[in-house]
């Protein structure tokens, strides 16, 4: 259990207080801005620099994004959610770099936490998974340009939808 938590600490996903425990971390906007320059340079450097990408990269990201339009279709949101941020790791996994794309588990397990401060997943989720495939055709196409935009415009409102549901929970 202790090394349970000392990897969910590490993760940033908890925080420990003396004599009470450990707790669920809260992430606050100064969070949500470093996760989205975070999730900035390293998903549009991806893109950028996806000329080396194989059939089987864009195979694998097809079904990831597959898997989710049949989750929508399904009314299964949690998996939706799961889908897209396996689509956005997908992307950072481009780099062909473990490191980058170990350190972008932690980033993704850290917008995990802000899934569950959302009080409607199916209007959380709504939407996203079609904007992964916008990306993903630009991408199979060889439009880089065409993809970076979509991505960086994908993010700025990501970024803006989680801030407010960060704000609605801390308000609360």
């Amino acid at each position: 259990i202790r090394e349970a938590l000392r990897q969910l600490r590490y993760e940033g996903l908890i925080h420990c207080i003396l004599n009470k425990g450990a707790q669920v971390r809260v992430l606050t906007l100064s969070d949500i801005r470093d996760i989205y320059k975070v999730r900035h340079t390293l998903e549009l450097s991806a893109i950028q620099h996806s000329t080396m990408a194989t059939d089987r990269h864009f195979d694998i990201i097809d079904k990831i994004l597959t898997e989710g339009e049949e989750a929508v279709m399904e009314n299964r949101w949690n998996v939706v959610g799961t889908s897209s941020l396996f689509f956005h790791h997908a992307i950072v996994g481009l780099l062909e770099s473990e490191r980058l794309s170990a350190y972008f588990n932690t980033i993704l397990a850290q917008l995990r936490l802000i899934f569950a401060m959302s009080r409607n997943e199916k209007r959380f989720q709504g939407g996203w998974l079609e904007k992964d495939r916008r990306i993903y055709m630009h991408l199979v196409a060889g439009q880089r340009t065409e993809a970076a935009e979509l991505m960086q415009l994908y993010l700025y409102e990501s970024e803006s939808y989680v801030s407010d549901i960060v704000l609605a929970y801390n308000s609360r």
